[in-house]
């Protein structure tokens, strides 16, 4: 067992161009989005990074296959934190990498790494604090803080050519800078977690109740409405509700939430809203050429 000195090391980052771009715009997919398991592939022509590794490694391969992308290059990952629903994958996903000549650094916060299953922990990592950039390939990638039950967990956004691109679930509440990364976003996968009714009346028991309630647990409806209400914006082109409760939600009732508050703001004809899924992969979003409003540079 090797020990976390001789895990963490200075990225060495592969950039190779992919066959299945040929737009030189960010693109995402959502692979797998859930309590069972979550992944988010993001590229643009000549860099791609994954966040989370929270599906196996055959189901990685697969749904990016299923969605066109059959031999997709990894030139980084990103871990939010160290549940396994996000990082069970991690180790063996590097050695079937590595097979591949494919040698991608895993980046995770320092509190990530100690708490993380040694099992699930891959050799080649980085670390990655809260409002730290990195640079991958040709993409920018910037990791925030986030209130979550695990030990120093992050949203990430991944920005090129005047866009960005980002990931913000597993989050208990909405801080000020979780609000001002969201107007940044041209596309983002936002967490609409549970309905608090559902929640309270299902089958969870009360000590699990109170942990998703909890300002570190995991972001209702209202709340996340409410955080979109604040944030949105004419820059934000693809809006995705992530990490949907299959138990104490309904990916419609979400969905329903979500537009009226596009409609309220009235972009709903200029964002094209997604409900991710746990089971299937999304389609992919790409950004248009043109951010469509430019904001101070305090909230690029």
């Amino acid at each position: 067992m090797q020990s976390a000195s001789q895990k963490i090391h200075n990225p060495t980052l592969m950039v190779n161009q992919p066959d299945y771009n040929d737009s030189d715009q960010l693109s995402m997919v959502v692979l797998g989005s859930g309590s069972r398991g979550n992944a988010y592939y993001i590229w643009n022509r000549d860099t791609s990074v994954l966040i989370d590794c929270g599906l196996s490694t055959k189901q990685i391969l697969a749904r990016l296959e299923k969605v066109g992308i059959l031999h997709p290059q990894i030139d980084a990952i990103f871990i939010t934190h160290e549940h396994t629903d996000h990082v069970s994958s991690c180790a063996i996903l590097e050695k079937r990498l590595n097979r591949l000549g494919q040698h991608p650094t895993f980046y995770m916060s320092p509190g990530t790494f100690c708490a993380a299953p040694e099992k699930c922990l891959p050799n080649n990592v980085s670390l990655i604090r809260d409002l730290e950039t990195t640079q991958v390939g040709s993409v920018l990638v910037e990791a925030f803080e986030v209130p979550h039950d695990g030990t120093e967990c992050l949203g990430y956004r991944v920005g090129y050519n005047g866009h960005w691109v980002g990931v913000i679930t597993d989050l208990g509440d909405v801080t000020d800078v979780v609000i001002d990364k969201m107007r940044t976003m041209t596309t983002m996968a936002f967490e609409f977690n549970h309905d608090v009714d559902m929640l309270q009346n299902g089958s969870y028991p009360l000590q699990v109740q109170e942990r998703i309630l909890d300002w570190s647990g995991h972001l209702s409806n209202a709340q996340a409405a409410e955080a979109l209400e604040r944030s949105v914006s004419p820059r934000l082109q693809h809006l995705i509700l992530a990490h949907i409760s299959e138990q104490n939600n309904c990916p419609k009732l979400a969905e329903s939430i979500a537009r009226n508050v596009l409609d309220r703001s009235c972009h709903t004809d200029l964002i094209h809203l997604h409900v991710a899924e746990q089971h299937n992969p999304s389609p992919i979003f790409t950004v248009h050429q043109k951010p469509k409003m430019v904001l101070p540079t305090a909230l690029i």
